[in-house]
Formats: structure tokens, sequence, C-alpha cells
């Protein structure tokens, strides 16, 4: 729960390799806020553009986000106190994208 800064993406799977690739964010404005509301909301702010979806915790290690490129089945591969990676695989694609996030 709360806001993770957005430090890097790394993306597979497009058919398009423009789309593919590692790309590094890390400012202050580039987050990921999981907020604790009654909507389970997940606000994604990329380079200035926010996007709001929500998001549903699965197992303690496994979740899904449904923002603007789709539906994202997650699953954690790390976590502490100010650290977190996670898998999402986007639905129906072979799109997959490995966040890095800090806090």
């Amino acid at each position: 729960m709360g806001r993770w800064t957005l430090n890097r993406i790394v993306t597979t799977g497009y058919t398009d390799d423009k789309l593919n690739g590692d790309v590094n964010y890390g400012k202050t404005t580039d987050y990921i806020d999981y907020k604790s509301n009654n909507d389970d909301q997940v606000e994604l702010s990329l380079s200035g553009n926010r996007t709001i979806g929500t998001y549903v915790i699965i197992y303690s290690d496994q979740f899904s986000m449904d923002i603007n490129d789709g539906l994202n089945y997650c699953k954690i591969n790390s976590i502490s106190q100010n650290k977190l990676q996670f898998t999402a695989k986007i639905d129906k694609t072979n799109v997959t994208k490995v966040y890095y996030l800090t806090r």
C-alpha cells in the first residue's frame, strides 16, 4: 500500500521492438500509489501523465491492476520496507513488464 517511486520498467513481448526495452524513470513525478480507500484505486504517474485504475490482491504475493494498458496480472519478485519489484503480464498478450519501485 501507499506511494512508491517508479525507478524503472523493463518491457518485453511487444511485436514492435520500439516498445520493448528498459526505461529508467526515478523522478519524483513518476510513481505508483496503491490507495487504501474502499475503491482499491491505483494511481500511476509516468512522465507527468497520470492514470487511475484499480487493483485486487489475490494472494500475499499476487495482485492484479486494471490500468491504461489493460488488465495486468502481477507477481511480487521481491519486497522490503523500501523496495518493491514485481512482474506484470498484460492479459491476452505476450507483454511482460518488470517494475522496480522504491520509497
